[in-house]
C-alpha cells in the first residue's frame, strides 16, 4: 500500500466503532469488524452480500429501487462500484456505531507512483432496521489534498415499527471533489430518525434528503451545517412528505460563509390532506461573514390538511456588533471574538450529535478552517 496514504491518520482516537472502509469506492478488508449473522444481523460490503446472501439483498433492491428515479440514481445503479448494507433485525440495539468511510484519493494505492486522472466513485447504502430496532450510523466522507474526483452517493433508508436510527454524516471532501449524495428514508409507525449532515469540503456538494411517513407516529429530525468559502458551492434540497395522520418533523440547517462562497436551501414539507394533527417545523439561519459571500434559501410550507401544527423561517446576517463589542471590552481580539461567536452559532448543531468524539472532531475542523481560510486571510466584514 502507498505510504503517502496511512490510513490511521484517518481514524478518530479512541471512537469505537463496526468499521467499514471504502478507497475509490471500493470496499477495502481493512478491519476485521464486520458480521453476517443470518437474518439477525447483516454489516458489510454490498458486493460481498450479494454473493454471500443473494435473496435477501434483491429483495431490499426490490424495496429500495421503485424510488430511485433521478437521473444520478439511475447512474449510480449502472456504475456501482459498492456500497454497505446494514440490516439489524427486530427488538436489536447494535452495541456500538457502524462507521462508514469514503477516502477518495488520485494517489496510486497500490505502488509509489502517481495517478493524476479524475476518479468518479459511485457508492450505495442500503440500511434497514426492523421494528424496534436501535443503531447509530456514521458516514464520513474523506478527500486526500488536492485529489479531484466525483463522489455519487446513494443511501436508502428503512425504518421499522417502533425502529430508531441516529444518522450522523460528516463530508470533509477535497477541496477540488465534486459530492452528491441522495438519502431516501421511509418511516413505519412510531419510528425515529435522528439526521445530522456537516458539510465543509468539496467545491462543489449537493445533498438531497427525502423522508416519506407511511405510517401515524413517527418522529423525523434532521439537523445540519455547512460552512462555505471561496470557489465553494453548497446545495441542501429537503423533501419531507406528511402523506399520514400524526407525524413530526423537525428541520433546522444553518450556515457560516465567508470569501465569496454561495450557498443553495431549498426546504420543502408537504402535509396532505389526510395527514391530520401533524407537526412540523422547518427553520434555515446563515451568518455571512463576508459581502461577497451569497445564500439562496427557500423554506417551504405546502398544507393541504387542517388540524396542524407548522411553521417555517429563514434569516440571513452579520456578526451583531453588539456582541462583537462585549467580546471585545473583556479583552478578547477582533479575531479572536469572531471566532467564538462562529463557534457559538454553529454549537448548537454540533452538540446534538451525542458521539462525543465525533462532535469534539467537528469543533477541531471548524476551528482548523476558521485559522487557515477565514482569519488568517482577514476574509470577514471589517477588514
Amino acid at each position: 500500500m502507498n505510504n503517502q496514504l496511512d490510513l490511521p491518520d484517518y481514524l478518530l482516537p479512541d471512537f469505537d466503532t463496526h468499521r467499514l472502509l471504502f478507497i475509490n469506492g471500493s470496499y477495502v478488508e481493512q478491519w476485521p469488524t464486520i458480521h453476517y449473522a443470518s437474518d439477525t444481523i447483516v454489516i458489510g460490503s454490498l458486493r460481498q452480500a450479494i454473493k454471500q446472501i443473494p435473496k435477501q439483498v434483491f429483495n431490499w433492491f426490490h424495496q429500495t429501487d421503485k424510488n430511485n428515479n433521478k437521473p444520478f440514481s439511475k447512474l449510480n445503479t449502472a456504475l456501482l462500484n459498492d456500497g454497505s448494507i446494514i440490516h439489524i433485525n427486530n427488538q436489536i440495539t447494535l452495541d456500538k456505531p457502524v462507521e462508514i468511510i469514503y477516502i477518495n484519493t488520485s494517489e496510486s494505492i497500490r505502488s509509489n507512483t502517481t495517478d493524476n486522472n479524475a476518479i468518479m466513485s459511485q457508492t450505495r447504502n442500503i440500511i434497514s432496521l426492523g421494528s424496534d430496532a436501535k443503531m447509530t450510523l456514521v458516514e464520513r466522507f474523506i478527500g486526500t489534498d488536492q485529489s479531484q474526483y466525483f463522489h455519487n452517493n446513494l443511501s436508502v433508508i428503512l425504518l421499522g415499527k417502533g425502529a430508531s436510527l441516529k444518522h450522523y454524516r460528516i463530508q470533509e471532501e477535497s477541496s477540488e471533489a465534486f459530492h452528491l449524495s441522495n438519502i431516501n428514508i421511509s418511516q413505519q409507525q412510531s419510528s425515529r430518525y435522528h439526521h445530522c449532515n456537516i458539510t465543509l469540503g468539496g467545491t462543489w456538494s449537493k445533498t438531497d434528503i427525502n423522508v416519506n411517513f407511511t405510517d401515524e407516529k413517527a418522529e423525523c429530525l434532521l439537523n445540519g451545517l455547512y460552512v462555505v468559502g471561496d470557489q465553494q458551492l453548497s446545495d441542501l434540497h429537503l423533501d419531507v412528505r406528511h402523506s399520514v395522520p400524526s407525524c413530526t418533523s423537525r428541520e433546522q440547517f444553518k450556515g457560516i460563509l465567508y470569501g465569496k462562497g454561495r450557498a443553495v436551501f431549498d426546504g420543502h414539507i408537504l402535509v396532505e390532506k389526510q395527514a391530520q394533527h401533524s407537526d412540523a417545523q422547518l427553520s434555515n439561519h446563515n451568518l455571512m461573514l463576508t459581502r461577497d459571500a451569497e445564500v439562496d434559501t427557500k423554506p417551504q410550507l405546502e398544507i393541504y390538511a387542517d388540524d396542524v401544527k407548522c411553521r417555517h423561517g429563514t434569516t440571513v446576517g452579520q456578526i451583531d456588533p453588539q456582541q462583537l463589542f462585549y467580546m471585545r471590552s473583556r479583552g478578547l481580539s477582533e479575531t479572536t471574538a469572531y471566532k467564538l461567536l462562529c463557534l457559538g452559532f454553529a454549537g448548537e448543531i454540533i452538540d446534538s450529535i451525542e458521539e462525543e468524539k465525533l462532535s469534539e472532531h467537528i469543533y477541531k475542523r471548524l476551528v482548523q478552517t476558521f485559522n487557515e481560510h477565514v482569519f488568517q486571510q482577514r476574509l470577514f466584514n471589517g477588514n
